[in-house]
């Protein structure tokens, strides 16, 4: 299989210049070979020790990676990922450790961080946001309850690869993201947020609004890194505002409890009033405007109700 791969990789590499339509998809079989034949030495056979095999995987990765940029192909960037996701699911879930398929995971995306660093390439970044959260939803019945620690420490790598993927090229190249680039950005955060819900809730309901905070945090840094940066478009930081005001939001629910959650509302409400006039946002005004709608819906349903009988 490996050779098999090389080899293809040889033959698109000749032809590329000759006939590039067909060298394209030849390269991206050929790296999706490799992918393929490696995986399945150690996963399906056990003829190489796990190590070694990332470390294989890692270059796969890299050479797909340089090869995408090479030829300035999504063809060959886009056939190469679906072949790197499609191959666990092809060899089945009958692994030794399904922790490897973590490790796999994240392997992948790290060339996906690679590859949409320098290449604003966005249907490839959906195919690996999809891939990545597809397969770990595949996966997450084979970890036992006491690995759901691990396991939700592999998923927040996940998470924070593609938080940087999303962001990142419009940072550093100070381009404005299109509806694709925001949908990509609010999609990571969902699918991370609802496999967190479903991995943790159970057993640390508790946690769950300082998760939901350390969330807005994190896009409240994302917007402050985007408006340090010199000549970055004002949506990046405006649209990473956004959710982490919608985490925030959320927050406050989870881990307050009676009148403490209309206040925390009313506060927040006014906040963001005050910082969509001081950035001359309108969407920033309104939505501050529908927080405090929700803390006044709160406090006149749930919070001033009163029994008359004894009431003084």
């Amino acid at each position: 299989g490996i050779a098999a791969g090389i080899a293809l990789l040889a033959a698109s590499e000749y032809s590329r210049r000759r006939v590039p339509l067909w060298s394209q998809p030849v390269t991206a079989a050929g790296i999706g070979i490799l992918y393929l034949s490696i995986y399945a030495a150690f996963g399906l056979y056990e003829l190489i020790l796990p190590l070694p095999a990332f470390l294989f995987l890692a270059l796969v990765v890299v050479l797909s990676v340089l090869l995408a940029l090479r030829y300035e192909s999504l063809v060959i960037a886009l056939l190469g990922i679906v072949g790197a996701f499609i191959t666990p699911v092809l060899l089945g879930r009958d692994l030794p450790d399904p922790r490897l398929v973590l490790v796999y995971i994240l392997v992948i995306d790290l060339g996906i961080l690679g590859v949409s660093t320098f290449r604003n390439w966005r249907w490839f970044t959906m195919v690996g946001l999809a891939g990545s959260y597809g397969l770990f939803a595949l996966w997450l019945d084979q970890f036992p309850s006491q690995e759901v620690l691990p396991v939700h420490f592999a998923l927040t790598s996940v998470f924070l690869v593609f938080v940087g993927a999303t962001t990142i090229f419009h940072i550093l190249w100070r381009r404005v993201p299109g509806f694709v680039d925001r949908s990509l950005l609010t999609l990571n955060a969902t699918f991370y947020y609802a496999l967190t819900f479903g991995l943790l809730w159970d057993d640390y309901q508790i946690w769950f609004g300082l998760i939901t905070l350390c969330l807005a945090l994190l896009y409240g840094l994302v917007a402050q890194v985007a408006i340090k940066r010199t000549g970055t478009p004002p949506d990046v930081a405006l649209f990473s505002l956004a959710i982490a005001v919608i985490f925030l939001t959320v927050a406050v629910p989870l881990q307050l409890s009676g009148s403490w959650v209309s206040v925390a509302w009313a506060a927040e409400g006014a906040v963001l009033v005050w910082t969509g006039f001081l950035l001359a946002r309108w969407p920033m005004r309104a939505f501050g405007l529908g927080v405090l709608a929700l803390a006044a819906l709160r406090l006149l349903a749930f919070d001033t109700q009163v029994e008359l009988v004894d009431f003084t």
